[in-house]
């Protein structure tokens, strides 16, 4: 069988004890196995490895944490993006093949690796930059493991509905975190070190947006709610751990990969790192903390939706009144200068030198036209007086390309004369009706 570490999903031989990359004792658990024709997972797990311990982190660095951020959302939304085409292309494959290709799955793994480091790092859940690294690395801050598993086609075809509750509860959180979020920021620039109970609730907000990610990328066909309050509660989480004085001796051990050289048993072998925490028995602080950013979350979306209509409405009458007024000004201007030409014209060269002047006149017209057309740019209260405002502009602006494409001079002497003025006054009291409609 072949082995898989659980924390960085490097392969390794049958007989390795521990990763040659990131250290972790080698349990014998294929963490993200190619998958094979014939075998099946009956467990999809979304593994996120990180410190539930906060850590230690430089001042500065969490004053300007905003700015050293930046060139990694950068790098992120371009990766987002072809993310977002490889899920796309994946969901035709586990369409018809309820699996996702290899290649595709391993990519998608990168990808919220990536995710998950950059905005452990903004969340203030780690204290070094991460960097743009896409696949896993010795020493890594955050660890991620995702099962690779068949997938329900049913469930596949309709993720997107799926996806609404979780992302309905992603959305709420998002919103109850920022007081947290600053919290976590002012506590750290004073004490250098952010809350306990505060890292680890942000460390579950974080793994459950992760698993909402993997989850809508068809990486996982497992929901996000699952630990999303914790996998456990650990009472000993709240005391802090007792100082040692010296380090225990690491104890011989033996690999059989290693080079002989005939004085191994006086070198003992360096012990492996300690891997990261995936099963998180976090504290009841935390857990009430995730609640309350929940709660919080819904006055919140209330106050937005009622203040949102007002708010947008006179946003609306705003570029209204903006849009209106610059099509006016540019019609009058643009009829005053063809009325203008026009008047010049003598009455034996009067059908080309009336074309003339409609053919300077029309593409104005066309311009002062188009930002009215689509009249549900206003506000409700408007968009009548708006839609006779765009009519009559759209009449006088046939009418101008009539005299454009006329090859007599009574017609193009008809249209100017009988026509366009009747049409132009037509235009002037909508305006003003449009005016009136709109507020303020």
């Amino acid at each position: 069988m072949v082995v898989y570490c659980t924390n960085c999903g490097t392969q390794a031989q049958g007989n390795q004890r521990f990763c040659t990359v990131c250290g972790s004792p080698l349990s014998g658990v294929t963490a993200m196995p190619r998958l094979s024709s014939g075998e099946g997972v009956h467990e999809a797990r979304v593994l996120m490895g990180l410190s539930l311990d906060p850590p230690r982190q430089a001042r500065w660095t969490i004053l300007l944490r905003g700015i050293l951020a930046i060139p990694l959302f950068l790098v992120l939304f371009v990766i987002q993006i072809a993310a977002s085409i490889v899920a796309f292309v994946s969901w035709f494959a586990a369409l018809f093949t309820g699996r996702v290709p290899d290649s595709f799955q391993e990519f998608l793994t990168g990808f919220l690796r990536l995710y998950a480091n950059v905005y452990a790092y903004c969340y203030f859940l780690t204290p070094h930059w991460p960097g743009i690294a896409f696949s896993s690395k010795p020493n890594e801050q955050v660890t991620l493991a995702i099962d690779h598993v068949r997938l329900n086609r049913a469930a596949v075809f309709f993720r997107y509905i799926l996806l609404f509750p979780a992302t309905v509860v992603n959305d709420f959180l998002t919103l109850g975190v920022i007081p947290f979020v600053a919290i976590m920021w002012l506590w750290g620039l004073i004490a250098g070190r952010e809350p306990r109970a505060l890292h680890q609730a942000l460390a579950l907000v974080l793994r459950y947006q992760i698993r909402l990610q993997a989850y809508s990328l068809l990486a996982t066909p497992t929901q996000p709610f699952g630990g999303l309050f914790g996998d456990g509660s650990d009472s000993l989480m709240a005391a802090p751990l007792a100082p040692t004085t010296s380090a225990p001796a690491a104890p011989l051990t033996f690999d059989p990969l290693a080079t002989s050289t005939g004085n191994e048993a006086s070198v003992p072998a360096a012990a492996p790192p300690p891997s990261l925490p995936t099963r998180w028995n976090v504290q009841k602080a935390a857990r009430v903390i995730v609640i309350i950013s929940l709660v919080l979350a819904v006055p919140f979306c209330v106050s937005v939706l009622v203040a949102e209509r007002p708010l947008f409405v006179k946003l609306q009458d705003a570029f209204g009144r903006t849009i209106a007024s610059a099509s006016y000004t540019t019609t009058i201007n643009a009829m005053g200068t063809f009325e203008s030409s026009v008047q010049r014209c003598s009455t034996s060269a009067y059908v080309g030198c009336a074309a003339r002047a409609a053919t300077t006149a029309s593409p104005q017209l066309s311009t002062a036209y188009a930002p009215i057309a689509n009249t549900d740019l206003f506000p409700s209260n408007a968009r009548v007086a708006a839609n006779l405002f765009a009519a009559e502009l759209d009449q006088l602006r046939n009418e101008v390309k009539g005299v454009q494409f006329s090859t007599q001079s009574a017609t193009s002497m008809k249209v100017v004369q009988t026509e366009i003025p009747p049409t132009l006054n037509k235009i002037i009291t909508a305006y003003k009706r449009l005016k009136a409609a709109l507020r303020g």
